[in-house]
């Protein structure tokens, strides 16, 4: 499910989005493209292809080129994943785990996503929300997943 989008002159300049994976098989694959992934629910599996073997933990993000013939192995239940997709050359999407107040002071635009419900600048976000700013941000609650997105 995409939840956000920013397209430029060229084309996709970011996505964001959720997914599940539910059982071993093939990734799509994005020339292009840079990949980050965070398994957000679930036990989490591995990611391999030609010289990649990343396990994608639980609340850890992993990040591969999205062009790359790459396959999830030892999926042992449905994982849910938060993905962000950044255009080449760019670089890759910059992503980390928080939790609790923090005040996120990106260089560029930032998207943080509500794992359970939080605030934004003192402003109630539901968990499974995504909120995009410009420019800094505090914010406080439970756990969030926090992306520097480059400019257009």
């Amino acid at each position: 499910m995409e939840l956000a989008r920013r397209d430029g002159p060229g084309g996709m300049v970011w996505r964001i989005s959720v997914a599940t994976v539910a059982e071993n098989g093939p990734f799509s694959r994005f020339p292009g493209i840079w990949r980050s992934l965070t398994v957000i629910d679930g036990p989490g599996f591995r990611i391999a292809g030609d010289g990649l073997d990343l396990w994608a933990a639980p609340m850890v993000p992993v990040s591969f080129d999205g062009g790359q013939a790459v396959t999830a192995f030892d999926v042992s239940g449905t994982s849910k994943d938060f993905n962000v997709m950044v255009a080449a050359p760019r670089s890759p999407p910059q992503v980390w785990v928080g939790h609790g107040a923090a005040s996120l002071s990106p260089d560029a635009a930032l998207a943080v996503y509500a794992l359970d419900p939080m605030t934004a600048e003192a402003t109630p976000v539901a968990a499974g929300s995504l909120v995009l700013a410009d420019g800094a941000v505090r914010v406080d609650g439970g756990r969030w997943i926090g992306v520097q997105l480059p400019p257009a």
